[in-house]
C-alpha cells in the first residue's frame, strides 16, 4: 500500500488525527475505491466533477457529513 497526501482544512484535519483508527481504515478503503472509480471515469474531464461523484458515492453508502462528524465525536 502507497500512501498519499492531499490538502485539506484545518479543522479537518483535526477530526482525522482524533478520529479512531477503525474508522480511518473503513474510510480509506472506501476512499481508494471511489477515487479509482471516479479518476478512470473522468480521467479526461473536469476534476470538480470527479470530486463530486466521490462526494456522491460516499452519500450513497451512508457516509455523509452529519455522520463523519457523529463518527468523530465518538471516543474509540
Amino acid at each position: 500500500m502507497e500512501r498519499i497526501v492531499i490538502e485539506v482544512a484545518d479543522e479537518t484535519a483535526k477530526k482525522w488525527r482524533l478520529a479512531s483508527s477503525k474508522f480511518k481504515k473503513v474510510l480509506s478503503e472506501q476512499f481508494a475505491k471511489d477515487v479509482d472509480f471516479v479518476i478512470e471515469k473522468y480521467k479526461d474531464e473536469n476534476f470538480f466533477s470527479a470530486l463530486d461523484e466521490i462526494g456522491e458515492r460516499l452519500a450513497k453508502r451512508g457516509l455523509t457529513e452529519e455522520i463523519v462528524n457523529e463518527i468523530l465525536k465518538s471516543d474509540d
